[in-house]
């Protein structure tokens, strides 16, 4: 669900129908989550999908809380993996480095 949602969000953002997509999410289980890799995936996810849903609107109508549905499993996955629940480079930039040389 996470990944079509984060897949869209473009579209979705576009159409101003984030937050819409948003409300309809089925609140999934971070505890169904394997080792570091899909935490780290889950938490890229959710910290754009948040951004999308706060910023939809640009200045106007931010709103003031995240549907439960989108902040508890935020909220657990960042504890999980020691990160602040928000946008950071860590997430954002270093995550998405790879070795060009693997041995070295």
């Amino acid at each position: 669900m996470w990944n079509k949602l984060a897949r869209d969000m473009p579209r979705l953002i576009k159409e101003k129908k984030m937050r819409d997509a948003v409300h309809k999410l089925e609140e999934l289980n971070p505890s169904l989550l394997e080792g570091k890799k899909q935490l780290k995936l889950a938490h890229l996810q959710l910290s754009l999908i948040t951004s999308g849903y706060v910023w939809q609107d640009g200045d106007a109508g931010v709103p003031k809380y995240l549907p439960r549905n989108l902040a508890v499993p935020f909220y657990t996955i960042s504890n999980r993996l020691g990160l602040q629940p928000i946008l950071t480079h860590a997430t954002l930039v270093m995550a998405n480095v790879t070795r060009i040389d693997p041995k070295g």
